[in-house]
């Protein structure tokens, strides 16, 4: 595993270099994700499939928080590991990844939910022609969930 400390701009900014980031991280899946992918989506269809992997990642993979002032971003492989965890950008990535190496089209979704300031990501996949929302964080979401409550969001195309 190879880590590199980088300091990202505040504010916007600093959001747009963090999905950057996570973008190149989802691009890459390795043989590792291409192979779980195909294994939780065998003998399904794509709804049925969609539904089994966010499952796997919401459910499989435990919450956990970055260090306090430290945006902190795993590979998909880092995510898996030994003891499986991460938080809404990592669980984004990992979903995302699984997803691409499928061939399902998907979008980051990064929310402000309390201020105007970002301050979570989820994903969205392309599913029979529409945008279907998928947050692997909250424990109690579903394929189609999304914040109750969002003051502005963007959506970045993978």
């Amino acid at each position: 595993m190879r880590a590199t400390l980088e300091t990202i701009p505040a504010g916007d900014a600093g959001t747009y270099v963090t999905v950057e980031r996570m973008i190149r991280l989802i691009r890459r899946p390795s043989g590792r994700v291409r192979r779980l992918a195909r294994s939780l989506a065998r003998g399904l269809r794509p709804p049925a499939a969609v539904a089994r992997i966010f499952y796997f990642v919401r459910d499989k993979i435990r919450n956990s928080e970055d260090p306090s002032g430290v945006e902190w971003l795993q590979s998909p492989d880092v995510t898996l590991a030994a003891n499986p965890s991460g938080d809404c950008d990592d669980k984004t990535i990992l979903l995302a990844a699984l997803y691409r190496a499928l061939g399902v089209p998907v979008r980051i979704v990064v929310v402000a939910t309390r201020s105007n300031r970002f301050s979570h990501v989820y994903l969205e996949a392309r599913v029979r022609g529409r945008w279907l929302a998928l947050d692997p964080k909250n424990l109690r979401a579903h394929p189609g969930w999304r914040p109750l409550v969002i003051r502005r969001a963007e959506r970045f195309t993978v």
